[in-house]
């Protein structure tokens, strides 16, 4: 009897992971294509392609409602004034506070550091370059952004990514 129904629930386990396994494959066909859709549209349809970045951004969740402790007992914050006045309560008994102790910087020599990097240019030619080299057929990464898009909008973005590069490391 125990062999029958060893044998009843594998076969049980075997249906749950194929279905399982073909709705996750068309879950990430769905997605795929989703994906290929607005990047293959993003230059005829940019609210489309906005929309779908937007749609990455993650939102922002307001605070609820904080117990407090006060003098008088327990009670709950609503407020978005009294929240902030009972976190920094909270956060003012957890920190230390630093010595205000001045420092002598008028040895340092502040254009040593900056002289080894001014050397660096970002081309625009280069970003271009390597945006053109991108895999479409790869996965997306840990941002949700597939390759095809980045890929489609190149031409596009090569100019602020540029800006963005030059003005963070320099």
């Amino acid at each position: 009897m125990d062999q029958i129904h060893g044998n009843t629930v594998s076969v049980i386990f075997k249906k749950y992971k194929s279905a399982r396994n073909a709705v996750s494959r068309e879950i990430r066909k769905i997605t795929r294509d989703e994906q290929l859709d607005v990047a293959t549209q993003c230059k005829k349809n940019p609210k489309k392609f906005w929309n779908f970045v937007n749609s990455k951004h993650n939102a922002k969740s307001a605070v609820g409602d904080l117990l407090s402790a006060d003098a008088h007992g327990n009670n709950v914050v609503s407020t978005d004034e009294e929240k902030a006045k009972a976190l920094g309560m909270h956060l003012s008994r957890v920190f230390t506070t630093e010595e205000k102790t001045t420092y002598n910087t008028s040895n340092v020599n502040r254009n040593a550091t900056r002289s080894s990097f001014k050397d660096i240019h970002f081309c625009n030619d280069s970003i271009l370059h390597k945006l053109s080299q991108l895999s479409v057929s790869k996965s997306p990464g840990p941002d949700s952004f597939h390759p095809q898009v980045l890929f489609e909008i190149r031409h596009e973005i090569f100019k602020p990514l540029q800006r963005l590069f030059t003005t963070s490391y320099c």
